[in-house]
């Protein structure tokens, strides 16, 4: 499996991570940094408060 370096911000605190170039950035912010927040909706979009009308 391969893996690349990443770095970014998250709640204003720089990141740097070596995460496997399959992994989808939801599943670094819950499970690299137990950031429990982040949820998979249906992944289409069509959820109406991901459009802010609901």
């Amino acid at each position: 499996m391969t893996s690349k370096v990443v770095s970014f911000s998250v709640n204003q605190v720089q990141r740097t991570l070596a995460v496997s170039a399959q992994a989808s950035l939801l599943m670094v912010l819950r499970n690299d940094l137990e950031l429990n927040s982040p949820k998979y909706g249906c992944g289409l979009g069509r959820m109406r408060c991901m459009h802010g009308t609901g």
